[in-house]
């Protein structure tokens, strides 16, 4: 099973340092960003479970971070902690639609609790992480690439998840069939096959380094060309 994904950006190295050790130490795979342009990179590529997020951060703040992951994800949880007690600034902390908030001189214990009661809300998944910006999630059938999802149909969700298993391998026409209909015929659904192929072909095309080949009389391959 995958680990809780942790999310934790600031612009203080040492802090920074602290807590990667902190939430390693309670079990979490942290993910460090030291500023707000890298951190939403990382929510990006990564998919964190949960964001924790310093208010005060060069190139993105951390409210301007936060807004733009709620203009389409509503549903991970975000923290702020901040140095800055202003109405102003916590009025617009509020608005960014945050689950919790701290002052910056937490202790670490009320940031291993706030994450702790984040967990109850967040469900763990196997995410398969594609390429750097393509990451499929095979529980909720959503695929994820760069800043959009696209919920896959059954059939397409059960073809990329096993295309996926053995990226840059060839899957043959026989497995798939059997996988999705139960039946060995490949020439049967060959058709119904290529047509699926080619709707997920389409989400992928321009925005990755992925690709579905039909490799001719055996089977298709998903091949990853990033370097």
């Amino acid at each position: 099973m995958e680990k809780i994904k942790v999310l934790f950006a600031d612009d203080d190295y040492m802090i920074c340092d602290t807590v990667e050790l902190l939430l390693a130490k309670e079990g979490w795979l942290p993910i460090i960003a030291h500023n707000g342009e890298e951190a939403y990179g990382l929510y990006l590529k990564m998919r964190p479970h949960i964001v924790v997020l310093d208010v005060a951060m060069p190139l993105l703040s951390g409210i301007e971070v936060a807004e733009k992951i709620r203009e389409y994800d509503k549903s991970t949880p975000i923290i702020f902690y901040t140095g800055l007690s202003s109405n102003e600034t916590m009025k617009n902390i509020l608005m960014t639609g945050v689950n919790q908030a701290l002052m910056k001189n937490f202790s670490s214990g009320l940031l291993v609790e706030m994450i702790k009661n984040s967990t109850m809300h967040v469900t763990v998944s196997d995410q398969i992480h594609l390429a750097r910006n393509v990451v499929f999630d095979p529980d909720t059938k959503y695929l994820h690439v760069s800043s959009d999802s696209y919920y896959l149909p059954n059939k397409q969700a059960m073809i990329l998840s096993e295309l996926a298993k053995y990226i840059n391998k060839v899957v043959r026409y026989d497995r798939l069939c059997n996988i999705i209909w139960g039946v060995e015929n490949a020439e049967l659904y060959s058709a119904q096959l290529r047509k699926h192929v080619s709707r997920l072909n389409v989400l992928l095309k321009d925005k990755t380094k992925l690709k579905i080949y039909n490799i001719r009389n055996s089977g298709y391959l998903l091949k990853n060309v990033e370097p």
